[in-house]
């Protein structure tokens, strides 16, 4: 990091460009500038109109951990991923785990395949996707979950097979998110435009997998009732009556979080109170191993709202 003297002229104070900075971007004598302060007090300068989006490529080996490596690279924003075979040939088995790894990606395509490699474009434009609307995607897809798991409890076995197939579709949209916060991170051009500051990131970034979290125990209870379809009714009545406190809790935590609500957050850890006392109270018989679930799904809820500040 380099460090320059303000100076002081005509009452003016003035920092003067980096002379390499200033070559790089082909700037002179009336050059547009633009500047903006960002919550932490910095001020980031960009040429306006020449800042160029540049998209980076990677290769990826096959091997035991290519799924990884694949992930590691959508998540980072790179536009192509390039797998190859150091034998020089890529197996049918390979290529299936390659091709089942792209479905859970969104806008990730299979754009070049021959014997010995296979490109993958991502056609996803980071500035087109807001990260709230995304946010906001995954909460409504989770939320309509839950509230099918509540329909559902009493034994409609399509319906439960369904919301445990939606799982993936929570999967997708929080790894989308993920690429898109990580790009704006590193491009103070695009976090500009998309209107999110570094803190709006991180949040977004930790209740976003909150939600996922969320959805995953929804889906484990949506299968784990699968297997329990015989259970008493009166247990799956109690089971309900849980789950429509709990949509309860979600739904308020979620609301103050999006529109920065205290009073919100604040019914949601008020409800959940109200749920505690409730659930130890219930006799949930042969699915009492659920309550587990339960619980976790309305902790990640209060942690939600206790990211809402007054």
């Amino acid at each position: 990091m380099e460090v320059r003297k303000a100076q002081l002229s005509s009452g003016t104070l003035f920092v003067s460009l980096p002379k390499a900075w200033v070559v790089r971007h082909g700037l002179g004598k009336g050059s547009p500038i633009f500047m903006e302060e960002r919550e932490d007090g910095a001020l980031v300068l960009y040429p306006f109109g020449k800042v160029k989006y540049i998209p980076k490529s990677a290769v990826v080996l096959v091997s035991p951990d290519m799924e990884k490596m694949i992930t590691s690279k959508y998540w980072l924003g790179y536009d192509s991923i390039v797998i190859r075979s150091p034998t020089g040939k890529i197996g049918l088995a390979e290529r299936e785990r390659i091709k089942n790894l792209v479905r859970r990606f969104i806008g990730l395509e299979v754009v070049e395949e021959n014997a010995s490699s296979i490109e993958l474009h991502c056609f996803i434009e980071a500035s087109s996707v807001p990260p709230k609307k995304i946010l906001r995607r995954e909460h409504l897809l989770t939320a309509a979950m839950l509230r099918d798991l509540k329909e559902a409890s009493l034994g409609d076995e399509v319906l439960l097979k369904s919301i445990v197939a939606r799982d993936d579709e929570v999967d997708k949209l929080y790894f989308l998110l993920v690429r898109i916060l990580r790009i704006a991170i590193q491009n103070p051009v695009l976090s500009s435009e998309l209107k999110v500051s570094p803190l709006d990131c991180m949040d977004y970034r930790l209740v976003a997998c909150f939600i996922e979290s969320i959805a995953d125990s929804i889906a484990s209870m949506a299968d784990s009732l699968l297997k329990h379809m015989n259970s008493p009714r009166v247990y799956l009545e109690r089971f309900r009556s849980l789950l429509t406190m709990l949509s309860e809790i979600y739904e308020k935590a979620m609301e103050g979080f999006l529109a920065k609500d205290f009073k919100r957050a604040e019914l949601a850890r008020a409800k959940r109170k109200v749920f505690d006392s409730r659930l130890s109270s219930e006799d949930l018989g042969d699915i009492r191993f659920l309550s587990s679930e339960l619980v976790k799904v309305a902790d990640i809820a209060v942690d939600i709202a206790d990211l809402v500040i007054p």
